[in-house]
């Protein structure tokens, strides 16, 4: 049977090991009388060490590492030299084979930690628990760091580097503690100031110097639009207002007028409540309020069957907006013309559009490619009417001269051809009328 002859030794300062200051190890010096069989043990020892809470016997700490809980020793040994019955060791000593380092935040964690201790002296008497463990307590100038005295501890008497993030509490550095003008670029390493570490409105223009932000400075989406000072821009799911913080169901909505003095380039539709005004000021304009349109974009190309038929099927209609149930809209007041979107869907659906709420709009622009092919509809049917007309003219010449009577000469009147065509056609069945009825006249006379 095994046992602990003597009390244990602590040396060194457990609350200093883990202060952080220059020269102060990270490790604790521990010393310790072991007998076998009555008799102080002397040879290589197999020692295994865990820290454990004395109130609750979880381990907190343990030599190898090793995944085990209360009572299980540590998987794998420190060897020790032991000479009659004293052996030495610095816990904590990486150097030291199947040796981990103690966390630095255990004591602070932690109020009541006590050494547990298992020794195999290799020699077929097995691993055992040394009891009873030894509590850990404080040296005396330990105590002194519980009453340090206000501004005892200075930038002065802190090495650079040694207070980082972890060591600080959240929200224990503010504004208020930090004088104007000690913590400059050359203190802060790269990133480790980011916008979840500064509260809003904490940094304004007038604690920038000038030039000292540059594109270089900002990260990617750093700044987003929903950070943007007086509300003027929101960054709302994906959508962008100006002016508004109900942007959904459009990339970009912008309320108030717009004035562009470049190029604007938009992949996809426009959908505006106002008037749009191009401004030519003296300048070629060529271009700058046109769509793509080149052939060589362009395939599976036809021309549009029908286009008087469904120009005939339009309706165009004077209207006045419904501005004070849709004040969102931005509507002009006064008389208003144009066609109504449910009516042109059912014949030119290609130019109705949809918004995100629903209501549908006209690309006015499209409909005039079906008025073009409308007005060529209609001029051929009024080329081959003055054909019609003037094979009846002919027709009508040759009667007048076949009876003798003199051809009067033909004006264009306000009726049109229509109106001419018409006329022609009674005049000509008027005189094969009267043909007739000489004719008949003259079979009496015979």
């Amino acid at each position: 049977m095994m046992r602990v002859l003597s009390s244990v030794l602590w040396l060194g300062c457990v609350a200093a090991a883990y202060a952080g200051g220059v020269g102060v190890p990270g490790t604790i010096a521990h010393q310790g009388v072991i007998a076998v069989h009555g008799e102080r043990f002397t040879g290589q020892g197999e020692f295994r060490f865990a820290l454990v809470n004395a109130e609750t016997d979880a381990y907190l700490w343990v030599n190898d590492g090793s995944a085990v809980a209360n009572p299980d020793p540590p998987t794998d040994a420190v060897i020790l030299p032991v000479i009659n019955g004293v052996y030495n060791v610095r816990l904590g000593d990486e150097a030291i084979g199947n040796m981990t380092a103690i966390p630095p935040a255990l004591f602070h964690d932690n109020d009541n930690v006590a050494l547990r201790i298992w020794f195999d002296d290799a020699r077929g008497n097995g691993t055992h628990r040394l009891a009873p463990d030894q509590p850990i307590s404080s040296v005396p100038f330990a105590h002194h760091s519980a009453t340090i005295d206000d501004d005892a501890v200075t930038s002065v008497k802190i090495a650079d580097g040694q207070v980082g993030n972890v060591d600080l509490a959240d929200n224990a550095v503010n504004s208020a503690k930090i004088q104007d003008g000690t913590v400059i670029a050359a203190d802060l390493a790269t990133n480790s100031v980011n916008s979840a570490e500064i509260a809003s409105g904490a940094v304004n223009t007038d604690e920038i110097a000038n030039n000292a932000v540059t594109s270089a400075k900002i990260a990617s989406d750093a700044a987003s639009l929903n950070r943007v000072s007086g509300g003027t821009m929101w960054s709302v799911g994906g959508s962008v207002g100006i002016g508004t913080n109900d942007p959904i169901g459009y990339q970009l909505r912008v309320k108030g007028n717009v004035c562009i003095t470049g190029n604007l380039c938009v992949d996809g539709a426009i959908t505006a409540t106002g008037p749009i005004t191009a401004l030519v000021c003296g300048i070629d304009c060529f271009g700058c309020c046109a769509g793509p349109s080149d052939r060589r974009l362009k395939d599976h190309i036809k021309p549009i069957a029908g286009g008087l038929e469904k120009v005939t099927r339009l309706r165009g209609v004077s209207f006045q907006w419904r501005r004070d149930e849709f004040p969102k809209m931005n509507f002009r007041d006064g008389q208003q013309i144009g066609l109504i979107a449910q009516e042109v869907a059912e014949v030119l659906p290609e130019v109705v559009v949809s918004n995100a709420d629903g209501y549908k709009g006209i690309q006015y622009g499209k409909v005039v490619a079906v008025l073009v092919e409308a007005i060529k509809e209609q001029q051929q049917m009024i080329n081959s009417t003055r054909s019609e007309l003037g094979e009846l003219k002919q027709r009508l010449a040759a009667v007048e001269r076949a009876v003798g009577v003199e051809p009067k000469p033909q004006r264009a009147n306000s009726a049109g051809l229509a109106g001419a065509l018409t006329a022609t056609a009674l005049a000509l069945a008027g005189l094969i009328g009267f043909m007739m009825h000489a004719r008949s006249r003259r079979g009496g006379a015979r």
